[in-house]
């Protein structure tokens, strides 16, 4: 069986080039007009923007907000963002991981935190990095990375316990994806639901703190909750060459 990894990695760079278009842009000095037909009446396609504004300077977040992961509510509604947390930490500042609400994908307000000293996870201990915000076949979930007690990168998953996407959320308990065979640990967690087939998966890198190491990339298949791996199957991408095995109940194969 062969995955269609051109597919998974057109998505995975489509949704890098979001978060570029709405958070960074080409310079914070830059003033951008916004064209009027970009929200002509007619248009009805979900990519419409609720609030039409006529332009907008970056950054729209002007304070500490990195890693952002943006997506649109499944009510129409609007958009949420969450951005990584480096000062947050079990022995100090407990406010990990804000969510903030947009009209427009330009004028945003922090509505809620995903973690806080009544639901922080029991295995992280600091290094809150990189988290997405994903409506996962009903329900909100966020994926991240955080720093273990062993001083170690895993990454994990949080739920919404109502179908509020601004929570509150509840951590499952133990790490999603570990490497332990790795300096680093697994950082940079990314949902994608394939669009043919329906499943849902994982993708995520083995961190290698020295530059001149290759960094590994991982996929995995999700069950429908998004909150564990089936447990028949998994799949490995290598940077450099381009390659994914695939290994699903004795049957393996490669894609160049």
């Amino acid at each position: 069986m062969i995955l269609p990894f051109g597919q998974i990695l057109s998505a995975f760079l489509s949704l890098l080039d979001l978060k570029e278009m709405v958070f960074r842009g080409r310079s914070a000095s830059n003033s951008i007009k916004v064209t009027e037909d970009r929200y002509s009446s007619d248009l009805k396609s979900e990519d419409d923007c609720l609030s039409p504004v006529n332009s907008y300077t970056n950054p729209v977040i002007a304070h500490n907000a990195p890693d952002p992961g943006v997506t649109r509510l499944a009510d129409g509604s609007g958009w949420a963002a969450v951005t990584t947390s480096n000062h947050a930490s079990w022995s100090g500042d407990t406010m990990a991981f804000p969510i903030y609400y947009s009209p427009d994908l330009v004028n945003w307000k922090v509505r809620s935190w995903v973690f806080n000293k009544s639901n922080w996870p029991a295995w992280i201990k600091d290094r809150l990095w990189a988290p997405e915000l994903h409506y996962v076949n009903g329900q909100y979930l966020v994926f991240f990375t955080g720093g273990g007690q062993d001083g170690k990168l895993a990454s994990g998953v949080a739920i919404a316990t109502t179908d509020d996407p601004f929570g509150p959320y509840k951590d499952m308990g133990a790490a999603l994806t570990e490497s332990p065979h790795s300096l680093g640990g697994a950082i940079d967690p990314h949902y994608f639901k394939d669009p043919f087939t329906g499943k849902d998966y994982l993708l995520w890198k083995e961190d290698k703190p020295l530059s001149l190491q290759p960094s590994l990339i991982y996929i995995r298949e999700l069950r429908p909750s998004g909150t564990a791996f089936r447990v028949t199957r998994w799949e490995r991408s290598e940077t450099g060459d381009h390659q994914l095995s695939i290994s699903d109940q004795g049957q393996s194969a490669a894609e160049e």
